[in-house]
């Protein structure tokens, strides 16, 4: 009996150790900009080289691949530090808001059944394989804003000669973005991911982008996009594939910084629910803080709603930076002081390079007068340093709050050896002065005035605090060997979970196959930490029988059964 009671206190103990686990890569990994100088935060870049790509690159005397500008597109991408990721726009069909370039660009592709354009795919793909770790690091995005009304209205008119104002979220262009343009340009990556790697799909295909994604619109136009099947008249090899087969990844805009507090977790996690299923591994956000708030001096306050959503999410789900990313359009507009590079930089000022862990709310409880707030804790790997990151909640009734005090609980943070709090808005970002109390179990930072964050105003809290040392810590051991567990339920309906563990930081696939033998879904595709981990099998689009999982890595590999009865 007292070696049951202990084996089920080590399992509690583990399991709260779990929830505290830090992520794969640390939290600038997570954070993209769009074009301009590499900020010191940056660990992503969409558009590096904007406008030389694609068809930006046929030389319009010979109408011939123009060599010269793809060997400087290559040289620029040269310059970028090695360890930044790059999504590259494919600079073909984009957001169509040149109608007449888009008949031009349409007629070509009919003209020849996409051959000179496969051609020029072909071998700008080729010419980037060259790059550092290219096949990690490489993700080409077809199409931006194909769900916006510009879209729809272009492609009506060349194919209905109906000069209209165009629709949203319109079906109607969803053969034709397929056809005559991802379906094409994917065959054409895939020629080169065969040549280079002896394998297709081994280069990163992004799909879209999806406008203003916290829509039920944009969620049913994906739907309908992913199911599409392929007639395959311009990329025969894919005939008869669904879009869902080609493409790694959904790139989206505004789905986490522009949504309700209420509705941002939901709205994220509906994209998410795509991982699995065909090639698809991940959901970033490729404009999360737009032009628009940029140059109405919010950029900095969109920025850290987007940024913290992400790094919560990202952290509590385990996701590593090429499943999950967000990316600021604008990052670097406004006024100096409210712009997304001063807040970014005043994080890293703060937090530095590091990995992240997210400190639950019931550890920091905030006192108001009135109003709610949102807010997200983090603590640095080595629990020396914590930030509080809160703004009043994303709705249309609530556009203010009043703190009166925050009370940081130690069983989470460790005591606090400082703290500095500033607001940051429009305004930019200013100090703040508080009262701070210690006490045996917490520590109260007071506002002596009381303190009102209005719409576009935050609260931004520095801490430096001592690492937690104890019973959590004891437990954290790091396994022996890699092991996969049964999925617990078993049989399922419509989810269940996969436990396994790895004894050392690891590339690991976790493949799920049905009882044919044909994989249907990739769970886990990436480097993961040493320890205990977790993967969910949502099998709703699936039917009942005998499904498949096999966790492999370089040395190891191990196959279990599942059974989904409905």
């Amino acid at each position: 009996m007292k070696k049951f009671i202990l084996s089920l206190i080590l399992v509690l103990l583990i399991t709260e150790t779990k929830a505290q686990n830090i992520l794969p890569d640390s939290w600038t990994k997570y954070c993209g900009w769009h074009g301009g100088q590499k900020p010191q935060w940056g660990g992503w870049v969409r558009g590096y080289a904007q406008n030389q790509l694609g068809r930006f690159l046929i030389d319009t005397t010979t109408s011939q691949i123009d060599t010269t500008k793809l060997n400087n597109v290559y040289q620029s991408l040269l310059t970028l530090d090695t360890t930044v990721d790059i999504l590259q726009l494919d600079e073909g069909l984009e957001s169509a808001r040149d109608t007449a370039n888009v008949v031009k660009w349409m007629e070509m592709i009919e003209a020849d059944s996409g051959k000179f354009w496969k051609s020029i795919v072909y071998q700008q793909t080729l010419k980037l394989t060259g790059l550092s770790n290219s096949q990690k690091r490489v993700y080409w995005q077809i199409g931006n804003e194909i769900s916006s009304h510009a879209y729809s209205q272009t492609i009506r008119y060349w194919k209905e000669g109906v000069n209209i104002n165009g629709y949203d979220y319109d079906q109607f262009v969803i053969p034709y973005y397929v056809e005559n343009y991802l379906a094409p340009t994917v065959e054409a990556i895939d020629s080169a991911s065969k040549a280079v790697y002896n394998d297709i799909g081994m280069i990163n295909i992004c799909l879209g982008s999806i406008t203003n994604a916290h829509n039920i619109n944009a969620q049913q136009f994906l739907d309908s996009l992913l199911n599409y099947r392929i007639v395959g008249v311009n990329a025969p090899s894919l005939s008869d594939k669904y879009v869902y087969e080609l493409i790694h990844i959904i790139t989206i805009h505004y789905a986490m910084g522009t949504a309700n507090t209420s509705d941002w977790l939901n709205n994220i996690n509906w994209y998410k629910n795509w991982s699995g299923i065909g090639r698809i591994r991940g959901v970033w956000s490729t404009e999360e803080v737009g032009i628009r708030a940029a140059t109405d001096n919010k950029g900095g306050f969109a920025s850290s709603i987007a940024t913290s959503r992400y790094l919560e999410w990202s952290i509590n789900n385990q996701y590593n930076a090429q499943d999950v990313r967000t990316n600021y359009y604008g990052w670097n507009k406004g006024t100096t002081s409210s712009s997304v590079k001063t807040f970014n930089d005043t994080l890293f000022s703060m937090l530095g390079n590091v990995k992240l862990i997210n400190v639950p709310n019931t550890a920091t409880p905030f006192s108001l007068s009135q109003g709610n707030l949102e807010y997200h804790s983090f603590l640095s790997e080595d629990k020396e340093k914590g930030i509080v990151i809160a703004f009043p909640e994303r709705s249309q009734s609530q556009n203010q709050a009043t703190i009166q005090k925050v009370m940081l609980n130690h069983s989470s943070w460790g005591n606090i050896t400082g703290a500095k709090v500033y607001t940051y808005g429009v305004n930019g970002i200013n100090p703040v002065n508080v009262t701070i109390n210690d006490f045996n179990d917490s520590t109260i930072i007071i506002f002596p005035n009381k303190e009102i964050l209005d719409y576009y105003t935050g609260l931004l809290i520095y801490l430096q605090t001592s690492e937690i040392t104890g019973v959590n810590d004891l437990f954290a051991q790091i396994p022996e060997t890699f092991q996969l567990y049964q999925n617990y339920p078993n049989p399922f309906n419509p989810s269940t979970t996969i436990r396994f563990s790895l004894p050392q930081r690891e590339y690991i696939t976790l493949k799920v196959y049905d009882a044919l033998g044909r994989e249907v879904g990739a769970l886990v595709n990436g480097e993961l930490n040493p320890g205990e981990q977790v993967a969910v099998f949502d099998a709703n689009r699936f039917p009942s029988g005998i499904y498949f999982y096999r966790l492999t890595a370089r040395q190891f590999s191990q196959t279990r059964k599942a059974v989904l009865m409905r």
